[in-house]
């Protein structure tokens, strides 16, 4: 990242963390929230294509596996690359663990922040993927 993008990171960041919204699934959710983030950071249009498309779990699987471009795909053709880390990253970093869907945690001022179902906004330690064994880290070139 450069200054510019930590500067346009940061306050993204701090405007959505700070913000009372409830979690909801297609509008306020980790994936929305990345793609805001991503379209603020690095001047995109990516979040227009999903917000609103969706709004359970199922209807969530199911777009999913209807986009032309799996996640790994999306990340590398939008100049993402997977890094190797253990425990801490950058800042600028996504975390990526794949269920039923991918979860998505970006790092910020030395924790990991995702919009959790039941949860909200939450900041996690760099401890805490200590417990998780299948990650993915990423990040943007």
């Amino acid at each position: 990242m450069n200054l510019q993008q930590k500067l346009a990171y940061g306050k993204w960041v701090s405007d959505n963390t700070d913000k009372v919204r409830q979690w909801q699934r297609g509008t306020n959710d980790c994936c929305t929230s990345f793609l805001s983030m991503h379209d603020t950071v690095y001047g995109t249009n990516e979040l227009e294509k999903v917000f609103d498309k969706y709004t359970d779990t199922r209807s969530a699987i199911r777009f999913y596996k209807q986009m032309n471009l799996t996640w790994r795909q999306w990340l590398t053709v939008n100049d993402w690359t997977q890094v190797e880390t253990s425990g801490t990253g950058q800042e600028g970093d996504i975390r990526i663990i794949f269920k039923k869907y991918p979860t998505i945690y970006m790092k910020h001022n030395g924790v990991w922040w995702a919009n959790i179902e039941e949860r909200g906004w939450t900041a996690y330690e760099n401890s805490s993927w200590d417990s998780v064994h299948e990650y993915e880290t990423w990040r943007h070139n």
